[in-house]
């Protein structure tokens, strides 16, 4: 067998003899979706590590999504996109976490200071929150959280994330000091993970919350949510942010309010998240 039989055997993935009695077997190719493990380089900074997470972690996303929407076409991809988002974030968070002994999220059943903070979510989270509320909840606690989500309102909207947290105004979904939703939240509630529970109470009205983020979770939120506009972006679909509550009550209440979505109308314009004015 001379050297180019050898090549095209190989290409082939065939198992290609060496000299002797032992075969040579071909690894396999890398997995180009396979999750990213990114180890901090020795002596490199948080920042730059940091950086480098999140953008392993939007390519990954986009590889994940890209590989939807070719095999469920458009509308089903970005639909699968919504539903396993959180899944990848949470994925992502403990493949880093296993990396950094000693690292992880001090909140405990019950803490909700995060939960009066402006929180936002990509569209098809919304939709995905939406159809989970169709399908478990009675008609009758749907239209109460409308009618929640129509007072939070009346509260926060015109006001950007400095303003919302000084009002103090709870999320719509917040119960008992539980989030009504839990199994289904936004990637950005996720990633609200703080490393001092303490703190955020005491911090409590201020976006200095923020100041005690947890950064793995903070850090992988990031490259899923990048990852995730951007493959928004190529499907040609609307991908800025929304505010969560204002957000949910479109899609609870204006009809069809996904089908035009994907049709491209803007029906969610209102509910965008408002720029820090401080900037």
């Amino acid at each position: 067998m001379n050297r180019f039989d050898k090549r095209r055997r190989e290409a082939l993935g065939e198992v290609v003899p060496t000299t002797g009695n032992v075969p040579y077997v071909k690894p396999p190719p890398p997995d180009p979706y396979a999750m990213p493990k990114v180890a901090p380089e020795p002596d490199e900074q948080q920042p730059d590590y940091l950086l480098r997470v999140i953008d392993s972690f939007a390519r990954w996303e986009m590889g994940n999504d890209h590989r939807s929407i070719q095999e469920h076409g458009r509308e089903g991809g970005i639909r699968e996109l919504g539903d396993t988002v959180f899944d990848r974030f949470e994925r992502g968070v403990r493949v880093h976490l296993a990396m950094a002994p000693g690292a992880g999220a001090a909140c405990e059943d019950g803490c909700h200071w995060c939960c009066f903070l402006q929180r936002t979510a990509l569209v098809p989270e919304v939709l995905r929150i939406a159809q989970h509320l169709r399908a478990r909840w009675d008609e009758a606690r749907v239209s109460a959280l409308i009618d929640r989500l129509e007072r939070t309102l009346e509260q926060i909207t015109g006001l950007d994330a400095n303003d919302q947290a000084k009002l103090r105004v709870p999320c719509a979904l917040l119960t008992d000091r539980r989030c009504s939703i839990y199994e289904v939240r936004p990637v950005s509630c996720g990633q609200t993970a703080s490393t001092d529970a303490k703190a955020c109470e005491r911090n409590f009205g201020k976006v200095q919350l923020l100041s005690v983020i947890e950064p793995v979770h903070y850090t992988i939120g990031g490259g899923i949510q990048q990852g995730a506009t951007r493959i928004l972006a190529m499907a040609r679909c609307k991908t800025q942010s929304v505010e969560l509550n204002a957000g949910l009550h479109v899609a609870l209440t204006v009809p069809d309010a996904e089908a035009r979505w994907l049709a491209g109308d803007d029906v969610f314009e209102k509910a965008r998240v408002v720029e820090d004015r401080r900037n």
